[in-house]
């Protein structure tokens, strides 16, 4: 089961797992690609932090069926940085972020998670009451990761040996969020990710207008998933033919 967590809720969704999805997992047990319906669940704000998430993570696990396999929570946050493996130290995660100016609040903690994109760890800051009702309802089986993990649902190995050299990108739409990574053809080599605010269909359109600029979006695969996925995918289509 994975869950995305935002400001205004939770939704959460389960999977169908198929022999592309377990090869993009690898031993991660990710559950992307589902063809079941993502369900939403608010947040009862009159109930203090740590019992509001952990009454709405419960509730998610009962709706969903959850049947105590991983769970996955993806955080839905601009104040995420991505660092290459190689160069991770978990004792500058501080700098990282603050790096990007990127402060923790009294009540955050600093979280990594290992991506599987381009050999990534995603350092980012989560409220403390979350991962403890996180914890309480779910314990080991639970982990954080990011929506830029998304990205890892599209095998570069279905990419036509004529694309190498190419590169592929990704939008994931979340929220008032949408996360952007571009990855080379066929290693998967991350060439470009960023997260950034939308709230139409023309932001989409004006961030691809700038990422066009260094890559060649044009010619090369780029993929749309989440919310609002098929609106902005004709957007697109019909922009990109004139």
């Amino acid at each position: 089961m994975s869950i995305r967590l935002s400001p205004d809720g939770l939704s959460f969704w389960t999977a169908r797992v198929t022999k592309a999805t377990v090869e993009a997992a690898a031993d991660y047990s990710w559950e992307y690609g589902t063809e079941s319906e993502e369900k939403f669940i608010a947040l009862s704000r009159e109930l203090p932090p740590e019992e509001m998430y952990r009454s709405a993570l419960a509730r998610c696990a009962q709706t969903a069926g959850w049947s105590g396999g991983p769970v996955n929570i993806l955080l839905d946050t601009l104040r995420t940085v991505l660092i290459p493996t190689e160069l991770f130290d978990p004792a500058h995660m501080p700098d990282y972020l603050a790096v990007n100016n990127i402060t923790a609040r009294p009540d955050e903690e600093t979280i990594a998670t290992r991506l599987m994109i381009g050999g990534a760890i995603g350092v980012m800051l989560c409220r403390r009451s979350i991962i403890a009702a996180a914890d309480e309802v779910f314990g080991s089986r639970a982990r954080f990761g990011s929506p830029f993990d998304t990205a890892a649902v599209y095998r570069t190995a279905k990419h036509r040996k004529k694309d190498a050299g190419k590169e592929f990108t990704t939008l994931c739409l979340a929220g008032r969020n949408v996360y952007i990574t571009v990855q080379s053809i066929p290693d998967g080599e991350l060439r470009y990710c960023e997260a950034l605010p939308y709230s139409a269909a023309a932001d989409i359109l004006y961030y691809i207008h700038e990422l066009s600029a260094r890559f060649d979006i044009r010619k090369s695969p780029l993929y749309v998933r989440g919310e609002g996925a098929e609106k902005v995918e004709k957007i697109l289509r019909k922009t990109f033919k004139k």
